[in-house]
């Protein structure tokens, strides 16, 4: 997920602005399915310079992007087509704060229920920097420190995904 920075003089609400989810086979690891929308802001509707630059969404993009409520409804269609609800299924995010935070917070504002499958996940950072040998100490710096590009582009990374919606952000 991707969200709009706070921004000076604003209401200091964020907002998300991409649901990017790929389905992953866990046993070949193929990407087996993709989920992908672009949200359009309704509180900054304009992106700021610093916003585009960080995330590489264009204000295009989130000008033809849909609402928050139907975005979370395709999401909840897609879930139950692709995956079902009878199944046990796990999201692996980077970082805690998109499932943790930032998607409850922006269900409140609209007055949605947070699905209860978004209750779970596992968060890669922590799974990486638990396996790594003590010889790459830098490393769980690096990973605790930074993005999902620095996770994916490094040789003892678990995972190696090349989509561009998918790794620009973290």
């Amino acid at each position: 997920m991707r969200r709009l920075e706070r921004q000076q003089g604003g209401e200091g609400r964020q907002e998300i602005i991409e649901f990017p989810v790929l389905k992953i086979n866990a046993s070949s690891y193929e990407i087996e399915s993709t989920f992908h929308e672009f949200i359009k802001p309704v509180h900054h509707p304009t992106l700021t310079d610093f916003c585009t630059r960080l995330t590489t969404i264009s204000q295009a993009e989130v000008d033809n992007g849909k609402s928050f409520h139907t975005v979370m409804h395709l999401f909840d269609t897609w879930i139950k087509k692709e995956v079902g609800l009878d199944k046990k299924f796990l999201f692996i995010t980077c970082g805690d704060w998109d499932l943790k935070t930032m998607l409850p917070s922006q269900c409140k504002i609209e007055n949605i229920q947070v699905p209860h499958y978004c209750d779970m996940w596992h968060n890669i950072k922590k799974m990486i920097v638990k396996t790594l040998p003590t010889s790459c100490e830098h490393w769980q710096t690096e990973v605790a420190n930074f993005s999902q590009p620095i996770i994916m582009n490094r040789p003892a990374a678990v995972l190696n995904v090349k989509i561009d919606f998918y790794i620009r952000d973290c």
